[in-house]
């Protein structure tokens, strides 16, 4: 029990008197020939308190006693100046009843926990001290000792908790309220950051603990300064009622080393389960669809209950994975709002992540789907894929498909074709009609020669991507997608290991992950049995070209002499028509003219060049320039 638990001014009154008297009582064997006898204090009182947590003797009681009241107590003050100059040990011996050596070794609970510290000297004349953490406790001032304030954080309480995170918190507080059983650590490990802290919370919240956030980039490096770390902390814990709640960054070996010297309750916070002998785990994941479109609702009653702002968050639910806090943080924002757009635009500003810079780029889709010149049976392709995607709620939830399993709930799709045909255009346009983010993948950057750097890129790119929703966009995927090696060293076995990885995320992904390729052919077939979609991207013919280059230059551009029919017998894909329509743009503009058949001639010859293309006649035939 904590002494926040214990009423306030009334207790804080009884308590003090409650002391007062013990150092009266105390002041009394300064005149007397014999030893004074001290009563045990009640349970109710802080002193009571100390002596029961740490189970105080009789001696160690009084000693501790004296020293408080050597600070507190003007007469005992003096009386203990003029006996001795300050506690000690022989002072207390005279004085206190049942006398023994044990209470001044450094393994006993006085000086182990710190409730007093020893001076220099000779260990019977020594000075005893009392801390300003002890003396402030006695008084009925409950506060972390100094060394812990920099460290620890009283943990936020939780909002609103999902059921299933609930039920963690409840199995923990009934482990941890079993009187038989010693504390035993507890390993809060999942995807959910936010969630693993509001578990800990409301598992501390049931048993009248008060958890304190402790990071483990934060603890000392020597190991003199975190044995007393651990010493100063389990201390606090038994005054207060305190839970150390440990968000572990570092090595099971750097953490679970001090972990063993604190007692009391401790729950470690992390992405992996945490090592050590006696730990107890629980997965605390990212609440389902189901779960988090009743989060939505609870959290958008009192400003937007309306039907359009809960299909909006329906929605969302369906593609995000979002931890409580973001969505009761994502619904504060948009309290004054009337678009329910404004839902899917704040949440994405909430989730912008930068721990994927260097490894993603973040397209803005704007394309339609009249940009996309491709055969019909193509186009009706992207639709469907386009269909599942929006949904997937329907059939993952409503319809039960997800409670058969969590592999194969993502949309993987296949664009293959040559370079500028329209594979990263049709990406972004199902972006756009989504309504999400477009992430393009930098193979460049998450390819490493280094062994098991390459998974690492992608844990963090899933998991990214896994969160907000975002359409994944591998350009090239070949690159990362090929075909699985045979083993002739360890880079090969790596390798292997690295596209095993990518499969498992691929199958479990919730979310639409575009890849593109050039070459087909160089996919390993084990991965392309898992796409759900491929679509193949034709070179355009003559036909499709004409309609590319009528759609080439937007609406305010000036033109002249242009002829879509005759522009098509330049055979190049849809994406070399884009970048000549533009440096015919740029052209034009610089000659303060319109767009003529003469820039456009100008730019096709560079683009040829870029590619080291020699012109045919019929590439030209019929221009005039």
């Amino acid at each position: 029990m904590s002494i926040s638990q214990l009423p306030g001014r009334e207790w804080t009154g009884t308590n003090q008197q409650a002391l007062n008297d013990e150092f009266e009582r105390l002041l009394t064997a300064f005149a007397g020939e014999t030893t004074v006898e001290l009563d045990p204090p009640s349970s109710a009182t802080a002193l009571g308190h100390v002596a029961n947590a740490f189970g105080l003797t009789a001696f160690e009681r009084g000693l501790l006693t004296l020293c408080a009241g050597a600070q507190l107590h003007l007469g005992l003050s003096r009386a203990v100046a003029e006996a001795a100059g300050a506690v000690t040990w022989a002072l207390a011996h005279d004085l206190l009843p049942e006398p023994h050596w044990s209470a001044m070794s450094p393994g006993g609970t006085l000086r182990r926990w710190h409730l007093l510290e020893l001076g220099a000297g000779p260990v019977a004349h020594a000075p005893l001290h009392i801390g300003e953490r002890m003396l402030n406790f006695l008084v009925g001032v409950d506060e972390l000792d100094p060394l812990l304030v920099p460290l620890a954080a009283r943990l936020r309480p939780a909002g609103l908790i999902p059921a299933s995170h609930v039920a963690v918190a409840d199995q923990i507080a009934r482990a941890w309220a079993d009187p038989t059983s010693p504390w035993v650590a507890v390993s809060l490990h999942g995807d959910d950051e936010d969630g693993r802290l509001d578990v800990a919370w409301a598992a501390c919240a049931a048993l009248g603990l008060e958890p304190f956030l402790v990071r483990g980039t934060d603890l000392p490096a020597g190991p003199v300064e975190r044995d007393l770390l651990a010493r100063v902390w389990t201390r606090d814990s038994l005054l207060s009622g305190a839970a150390l709640v440990l968000e572990n960054d570092l090595t099971e070996v750097a953490v679970g080393g001090w972990l063993e010297r604190v007692n009391g309750p401790v729950l470690i916070c992390s992405r992996h389960r945490a090592g050590g002998s006696g730990v107890v785990h629980h997965e605390v994941s990212r609440p389902p669809a189901a779960e988090q479109r009743h989060l939505w609702r609870s959290a958008l009653a009192e400003h937007h209950a309306d039907d359009s702002w809960l299909e909006t968050a329906d929605v969302l639910a369906s593609t995000h994975r979002l931890s409580a806090r973001e969505i009761v943080g994502c619904t504060r924002l948009t309290a004054k709002a009337d678009d329910p757009g404004e839902l899917t635009r704040t949440l994405r500003a909430q989730l912008r992540r930068s721990d994927l810079d260097g490894l993603v780029r973040v397209i803005r889709p704007r394309a339609r789907w009249s940009d996309l010149v491709l055969p019909a049976d193509r186009l009706e392709l992207l639709h469907a894929l386009a269909d599942q995607v929006r949904t997937r709620r329907v059939v993952h939830d409503d319809w039960g498909f997800a409670e058969k399993g969590g592999r194969g709930l993502g949309t993987t799709a296949l664009f293959a074709g040559e370079p500028g045909t329209g594979k990263t255009l049709a990406a972004e346009v199902i972006a756009r009609e989504l309504d999400l983010e477009l992430l393009h993948v930098d193979l460049s950057a998450v390819v490493s020669k280094y062994i098991g750097e390459t998974e690492k890129n992608l844990r963090r790119i899933f998991d990214g991507a896994d969160e907000t929703g975002a359409i994944l966009l591998f350009d090239e995927a070949d690159a990362l997608f090929g075909k699985r090696s045979e083993v002739r060293d360890s880079h090969d076995r790596y390798a292997n290991i690295e596209v095993s990885y990518l499969l498992q995320r691929m199958e479990a992904y919730r979310g639409l992950a575009v890849l593109t390729t050039n070459a087909r052919a160089s996919l390993d077939p084990a991965f392309v049995r898992r796409l759900g979609f491929i679509v193949q991207f034709p070179f355009p013919d003559a036909d499709h070209r004409a309609r590319i280059w009528a759609g080439a230059f937007p609406d305010r551009t000036p033109t002249e002499g242009l002829e879509p029919r005759v522009l098509s017998s330049l055979a190049v894909s849809g994406g070399a028509i884009r970048n000549i329509a533009v440096a015919a743009a740029f052209r034009a503009a610089a000659a303060e003219g319109p767009v003529r058949m003469e820039e456009i001639a100008w730019a096709a010859r560079a683009e040829l060049a870029k590619a080291e293309r020699t012109a045919a006649p019929s590439d030209f035939a019929g221009w005039s320039t």
